[in-house]
């Protein structure tokens, strides 16, 4: 019997289930060899990382969904949701942003370690995700080792021909995944 799942995302593969973001991450993070190398204290590190990543993705979805009754579409809220996610943008999307920006300078070309890891393709897509969902304020601010990270992992074979292909559709707009 499968272990019951709250809510998406999750994974059901041979009877194992496995559901929650966080998990599913580092789950994948170990099968497809993108855990940081150098101990627990990396993999903590990284943890740290794309907790915040999550986290970004969580304040930037309430903004999107005003009502939280999480029974209305973004369409459906979308005049109410407009003062929330400006007062977003000008606040917390910064902040974020701006803390990505300073981990990357005190590592270098990832975020943990010398190789690429989860935390650097969880950092990716969310840039990804402000990108297209928070055009003039992703514009407006000044991230020159995020923009040039992008750059790099956009670039990197297996993502640069994902990224190219069908599987690789336009975000949505109605909310912050």
């Amino acid at each position: 019997q499968p272990a019951p799942v709250l809510a998406p995302p999750a994974i059901h593969r041979d009877g194992f289930v496995l559901a929650q973001t966080a998990a599913i991450t580092r789950y994948l993070a170990r099968k497809f060899n993108l855990m940081p190398q150098g101990g627990m204290e990396a993999e903590a590190r990284a943890d740290q990382i794309v907790e915040t990543v999550h986290e970004l993705v969580a304040e930037a979805n309430i903004a999107f969904h005003p009502d939280h009754t999480h029974k209305k579409s973004h369409w459906s809220q979308r005049e109410a949701s407009q003062p929330y996610i400006c007062a977003f943008e000008r606040t917390r999307f910064p902040k974020f942003l701006g803390h990505f920006e300073r981990l990357l300078a005190t590592n270098g070309e990832y975020f943990v370690g010398a190789a690429f890891s989860y935390a650097d393709l969880q950092v990716f897509a969310v840039l990804r995700i402000s990108e297209s969902q928070f055009p003039e304020a992703y514009a407006s601010l000044s991230l020159p080792l995020l923009r040039a990270f992008a750059q790099r992992i956009a670039a990197r074979p297996r993502i640069a021909a994902y990224l190219g292909s069908d599987r690789c559709r336009p975000f949505a707009g109605a909310s912050f995944m």
